[in-house]
């Protein structure tokens, strides 16, 4: 029989995903952790407690909020490669010329660049012949085209049945062509003196031989060529951008400049276009949100129920001076520190700072408040029962530290207690 200790523990924790590339399991980090917990046994004290059920299941949830606290605060760490709490975004004079996407390092503001569009890069058009809806031009068969992209040629073949009409023909080798995904959108175009087919590239910009991205070709049947489909009404081209001065041409209006940039061309700008990028405050906003939340759910943890007297006075403690300490100041920028109810944030009021040239300012307090969770996330999840209210029986001699070698499995052999 298992106890509902760890029942509890596997239904509540078990599986529960952190962010594995942020609560760290090399070699080096277990042998750091082992020494803290050896170094903590030894000076530790002697207490007495009454294992009860639900003291097992508050010891398990204080371990698990260290665990969190400490995924959260590693992932908002300036070491991390990943660093999300300062967060740069590009921001674009005109974007309905220019879309920018800042893809650089997120720990670093990159320069700011000015762009003109000259020209946007285009596909290739074919246009066929204007034929009318309600009469047949085509002798009924079997008829064909090759298309050649590229280095790649499809012989396409289309059937004309007897009283058939050219509109339903045109609208059936469109699907043809669409169906065999060659890299070419067919449509057909109505006017009023009939209809026509219309070719368009997927891909812009010019060949790497040729001036065409595709072509059309009827050698093995003539009669094809009623299509009209191998006319070239509109040529690809080349985008022609300048950057700081500098002239660039690309075969796509998408364009990735320097590791720093995603350049999206929407249109042409007489004037260059101011790319400048500045801090995110949408996302340092929701990563404060993230860090707040997990600060707040501690101190429920720590305060316990009303109807429970499991709580944790040292935990509470801990976590009220670290947000004096750290936060008390920040009211000003919509933090306000509240010892009852935790820390509150009010999200209008901090985000107009975070547009500002506060926003440094707010980070570096964010993260002396970031470094002593961390710290204090150490501490809970070495030894959890040091948290717990216990009975003090007496104190370790300090001239003759010894090491305790139960202690070590204490928290571990608390979740097997039950076993049978």
């Amino acid at each position: 029989m298992i106890s509902s200790v760890y029942n509890y523990y596997m239904d509540t924790y078990y599986g529960k995903r952190y962010n594995t590339r942020n609560v760290s399991t090399r070699p080096e980090e277990l042998k750091k952790l082992c020494v803290s917990i050896a170094k903590n046994n030894q000076n530790s004290f002697l207490y007495r407690f009454e294992p009860s059920e639900s003291f097992c299941k508050y010891a398990i949830d204080l371990k698990e909020c260290g665990i969190g606290l400490k995924a959260l605060t590693n992932e908002l760490n300036t070491s991390n490669p990943d660093y999300v709490m300062q967060k740069y975004k590009a921001f674009s004079g005109d974007e309905s010329v220019i879309e920018a996407v800042f893809t650089g390092n997120d720990s670093e503001q990159s320069d700011d660049i000015s762009v003109r569009v000259e020209q946007l890069a285009t596909s290739q058009v074919n246009t066929g012949y204007v034929l009318k809806d309600d009469e047949l031009d085509f002798t009924p068969g079997k008829h064909s085209f090759k298309v050649e992209c590229g280095s790649s040629i499809y012989d396409l073949q289309f059937t004309v049945r007897e009283n058939e009409r050219n509109q339903n023909i045109l609208n059936r080798v469109g699907a043809l062509i669409n169906r065999n995904h060659i890299g070419i959108k067919a449509s057909v175009v109505h006017g009023e003196q009939g209809s026509a087919l219309r070719l368009e590239s997927e891909n812009t910009g010019t060949g790497i031989t040729e001036p065409y991205l595709f072509g059309i070709n009827y050698e093995d049947d003539d009669e094809a060529d009623i299509l009209g489909i191998d006319y070239i009404s509109r040529y690809p081209s080349n985008s022609s951008y300048y950057i700081n001065g500098e002239h660039y041409t690309s075969s796509d209006n998408i364009v990735h400049y320097r590791d720093m940039y995603i350049l999206k061309l929407n249109g042409i700008s007489q004037d260059a276009i101011d790319i400048h990028t500045s801090y995110d405050s949408e996302s340092i906003l929701g990563n404060i949100g993230s860090l707040i939340g997990s600060f707040n759910h501690s101190v429920q943890l720590a305060k316990g129920s009303e109807d429970t007297s499991l709580k944790s006075s040292l935990l509470l403690k801990n976590l009220t001076d670290i947000a004096d300490e750290s936060l008390k100041t920040m009211d000003i920028y919509g933090i306000d520190v509240d010892d009852a109810e935790g820390i509150k944030i009010d999200s209008d009021k901090l985000k107009s700072y975070l547009d500002s040239e506060e926003c440094k300012n707010i980070l570096a307090k964010l993260d002396q408040f970031k470094e002593q969770l961390s710290k204090n996330a150490d501490n809970l999840i070495i030894d959890p029962l040091n948290y717990v209210n216990k009975v003090l029986i007496s104190y370790n001699n300090p001239s003759k530290p010894y090491f305790s070698a139960y202690k070590i499995s204490l928290y571990a052999g608390m979740m097997f207690n039950y076993y049978l």
